[in-house]
């Protein structure tokens, strides 16, 4: 359980540092170097067209899992298909490997859809801050969520787990 909880913190933390490129275009499938791999190399990134070069057991479990889908953008990091889309109206990043087995996703949301404990967290400690971004991760079965606030002096980022909610980052604004 520890080590789920740990995978899904590394997962709200990447997200809040990597935001999903939405820039491919139908039928487009452009070569450049991006992201290291393990071993500090570069790793080829591909964004994909969905129709076409995407692997198609891939295709069939993201439309499995989600039917509601809209404008999707796909790329390929090293092994991993990931994809950006709508769901329902709402911003998602899903990431699978090249079984079709989904990693992770993350989805934007409102307040509202984050659970009411985490609502009353946030209320109650953190009053004179005001919500810029909430998401929620989806990751090995478990889920979780990240919010970034704002204040007047600073921003703070809270992550809610099963284990309940944590201040994961902290970040004084420049004063000019």
């Amino acid at each position: 359980m520890k080590r789920v909880t740990s995978t899904i913190t590394a997962i709200l933390f990447f997200s809040s540092l990597v935001t999903l490129s939405a820039n491919a275009q139908d039928g487009l499938v452009a070569n450049s170097r991006s992201p290291m791999d393990k071993k500090g190399q570069m790793q080829e990134t591909t964004t994909l067209a969905a129709d076409r070069s995407a692997n198609p057991l891939v295709i069939s479990k993201f439309t499995n899992l989600f039917p509601a889908a809209a404008d999707q953008h796909w790329t390929m990091i090293g092994g991993c298909s990931q994809v950006s889309f709508l769901n329902g109206g709402r911003k998602t990043s899903a990431c699978f490997n090249e079984k079709g087995k989904l990693t992770y996703s993350i989805t934007d949301c409102t307040m509202e859809q984050v659970p009411e404990s985490f609502r009353k967290t946030i209320s109650k400690s953190y009053g004179a801050y005001k919500v810029i971004r909430a998401v929620e991760v989806n990751a090995y079965g478990m889920v979780g969520y990240q919010v970034v606030l704002e204040s007047d002096n600073d921003f703070k980022t809270i992550r809610y787990t099963v284990d309940g909610a944590e201040e994961i980052q902290q970040m004084d604004k420049a004063v000019n």
